[in-house]
C-alpha cells in the first residue's frame, strides 16, 4: 500500500478521484432526501402507521442502501488500480464523516431546546451525560438503549438517522474484505437468501427468535427497524442493508462483467449484422410486438425523461397509503418487499444508463427547471439526510407545546423547518464539508509522505 502511495504522492501530490457521479442518480437521490424530510415532518402528527402521510417514506433508506452498493462497486472497479483497499476505505470515511460530525454537533447544540413531554429524558440529562453521548456518537460508536438521553432508544440519540451510516461502514469493510471478490453466481445466492429473510420480516415470521413480539408492535407487517442497539433492530437493520446493498453490487457486476445494457432499446437495431440478432429482430417484427419506429419512440421517451419517470415511480412508492389496514396488514409487508426487490432495482438501472443516451432530446423549460431543482437537492442530499432530524426533534417538541395552535401555524412552522434544513444543509456542504474533506485529504497525503521518507531512511 505504501509503495503505491509513494508513486502517487511523488507524481502529483493528489489522491486519484472517484469516477464522475451519475447525474440522474444524484438528482434522484436529492428527490428521495426531500421525501425523507417530508416523511419525518408528517411523522410528528401521525398517531400510527395507518394514518402516516407519505406512508412508505421509510423505504427511502432501502433505496439508499441499494445505491450505495451499486456506486461503491462501480467506484472500486474504476480506481482499484490506483487505490489499495486501505486507501479506498479512508477515502470513503473522508467522504462521509465530516457531515456526520456536523449533524452530531448540531444535535448537541439543539438538544436542550427540545425539552418537552414528548422527549421525557431530555430534562433529566446532565451536561456530562450529554457530552459523553456526543463523544461516542461523533466516533460512530452506538449507544445502548439503557443510556438513551431522549426517549426514542436510538443508537445515535443526537442524530437519529445516522443509524444507517453504522451499517454503511460495516458494509464498506465487508465489501473490501469479501464482497468485491464474490462471483456473480455466489452473490446471487446470497441476495436470494437475504430476500427470504426480508420477506420473513415483512410477514412477522420469527425465523431465529430475534423478532419475538414484533407482531404486537406498531411496525408489524413492514420492514421498518434498525435504529436501536438491540437484537430485533440489529437483525432487521442487517437484513435490510444486506439485501439492498448486495443487490446493488450484483446489478453493477452484471452490467460490467456481462456487458448487459439495460433499457437500451435501440441496441437491437444498432448492433453489427449478427445473424442471431437479425433473426431476433425479424421475429419481433413478424409478431408485430415492436417495430423499429416503436422502438425509437420508446427509446426517445425513456432517455429524454429518465429523471421524470424515476421520480414519478419513487414518489408513487412513497405516497402509497398503508395497505391492508388492521385486518390484512400482510399486504403491506408484501408491498414493501416488492418495492425494495423489484421497483427500486428497475429505477436504479434506468437512472444509471449512459449519460449520452439522451443527447439530442429537446427539453421543455419546465423539465429543465425541474432537473436543475433536483440537481440542487442532489448535491446536498447527504447533508439533508444527515442533519434533518435536529430540526425534526425541534418541530416535534414545538408541536407538542403548541398543540392548541391552528393548523395553518403548524403548516407554516413545518415549512420553516424545511427551509432552514435546506439552508443549513447547503451551508454545511459549502462551508464545512468540502473544506474539511480537502483538509483531511491533504493531511493524509502528508502522513503518507512522512512514512515514505521514513522508509527511505
Amino acid at each position: 500500500m505504501i509503495n503505491e502511495w509513494i508513486s502517487i504522492i511523488m507524481s502529483n501530490r493528489t489522491i486519484p478521484q472517484f469516477p464522475p457521479h451519475f447525474t440522474v442518480l444524484d438528482s434522484l437521490r436529492g428527490i428521495c432526501s426531500v421525501i425523507v424530510i417530508m416523511y419525518h415532518l408528517f411523522e410528528t402528527y401521525s398517531t400510527s402507521l395507518l394514518d402516516q402521510k407519505l406512508n412508505h417514506g421509510y423505504l427511502a433508506v432501502d433505496f439508499f442502501f441499494l445505491l450505495s452498493g451499486f456506486v461503491l462497486s462501480f467506484s472500486y472497479e474504476k480506481v482499484k488500480t490506483n487505490f489499495s483497499s486501505i486507501d479506498f476505505i479512508i477515502k470513503r470515511i473522508i467522504r462521509l464523516q465530516p457531515t456526520q460530525l456536523f449533524g452530531t454537533v448540531l444535535g448537541l447544540l439543539t438538544f436542550y431546546s427540545t425539552k418537552s413531554n414528548i422527549f421525557p429524558l431530555v430534562q433529566h440529562t446532565s451536561v456530562f451525560q450529554l457530552f459523553l453521548v456526543f463523544f461516542f456518537s461523533s466516533q460512530m460508536i452506538p449507544i445502548p438503549p439503557q443510556y438513551d438521553i431522549r426517549g426514542y432508544q436510538e443508537m445515535y440519540p443526537l442524530n437519529g438517522p445516522v443509524w444507517t451510516l453504522f451499517f454503511e461502514y460495516i458494509g464498506l469493510l465487508m465489501f473490501v474484505l469479501i464482497i468485491r471478490k464474490l462471483k456473480i453466481q455466489i452473490l446471487s445466492v446470497v441476495v436470494f437468501l437475504c430476500s427470504v429473510l426480508l420477506f420473513g420480516i415483512s410477514q412477522n415470521f420469527d425465523f431465529f427468535g430475534f423478532t419475538t413480539g414484533r407482531i404486537d408492535s406498531k411496525y408489524k407487517y413492514s420492514i421498518m427497524g434498525g435504529w436501536t442497539l438491540e437484537s430485533s433492530h440489529l437483525y432487521i437493520g442487517f437484513v435490510r442493508f444486506s439485501f439492498s446493498f448486495l443487490f446493488g453490487v450484483l446489478l453493477e457486476k452484471v452490467q460490467v462483467e456481462k456487458k448487459f445494457d439495460f433499457f437500451n432499446f435501440s441496441k437491437i437495431e444498432k448492433v453489427e449484422n449478427s445473424k442471431s440478432k437479425i433473426e431476433k429482430v425479424e421475429k419481433i417484427q413478424k409478431c408485430e410486438i415492436l417495430t423499429k419506429s416503436k422502438i425509437e419512440k420508446v427509446e426517445k421517451f425513456v432517455n429524454g425523461y429518465r429523471l421524470e419517470i424515476c421520480s414519478v415511480l419513487m414518489v408513487g412508492v412513497f405516497c402509497m397509503p398503508r395497505l391492508g389496514g388492521e385486518t390484512f396488514g400482510a399486504l403491506n409487508g408484501l408491498y414493501d418487499v416488492f418495492c425494495v426487490s423489484v421497483v427500486f432495482p428497475l429505477v436504479l438501472l434506468l437512472s444509471t444508463q449512459r449519460e449520452g443516451m439522451n443527447e439530442g432530446v429537446e427539453k421543455h423549460k419546465a423539465q429543465i427547471g425541474f432537473e436543475k431543482c433536483a440537481n440542487f437537492f442532489g448535491n446536498i442530499s447527504y447533508q439533508l439526510y444527515s442533519i434533518n432530524y435536529s430540526f425534526i426533534y425541534y418541530q416535534m417538541a414545538w408541536a407538542e407545546k403548541h398543540s392548541e395552535n391552528s393548523g395553518m401555524s403548524h403548516f407554516l412552522f413545518a415549512v420553516l423547518m424545511f427551509v432552514l434544513c435546506t439552508a443549513v444543509s447547503y451551508a454545511a456542504l459549502k462551508l464545512f464539508d468540502i473544506p474539511m474533506r480537502k483538509r483531511l485529504v491533504d493531511v493524509y497525503l502528508e502522513v503518507c509522505g512522512e512514512i515514505a521518507k521514513a522508509e527511505k531512511q
